[in-house]
This record gives C-alpha cells, sequence and structure tokens, in this order.
C-alpha cells in the first residue's frame, strides 16, 4: 500500500513539473505572454 502511494507522488510530481515547464518555454518562446497558446504549449 505505501508503496503505491510513493508510486503517485512521484509520477505527480514528473507530470506537475513537466506541465510547469512546457508553460514555462511557450512563455519564453511567445515573448513573455502569460497566456501562451495551447499550440505553443504542445510543441
Amino acid at each position: 500500500m505505501l508503496s503505491a502511494v510513493f508510486l503517485f507522488l512521484v509520477v505527480n510530481f514528473f507530470i506537475t513539473s513537466a506541465d510547469s515547464s512546457t508553460l514555462v518555454l511557450g512563455m519564453l518562446t511567445t515573448g513573455g505572454k502569460q497566456h501562451p497558446s495551447t499550440v505553443n504549449r504542445v510543441i
């Protein structure tokens, strides 16, 4: 049970880190816009 909780927390950490990094890269790519388009965030 404890290993399942630990696995969930680790996966959740990596998913949120990847999401945050794509948002930052999208903001840098669009010249600092607070809300880059979805295309910029996906690519």
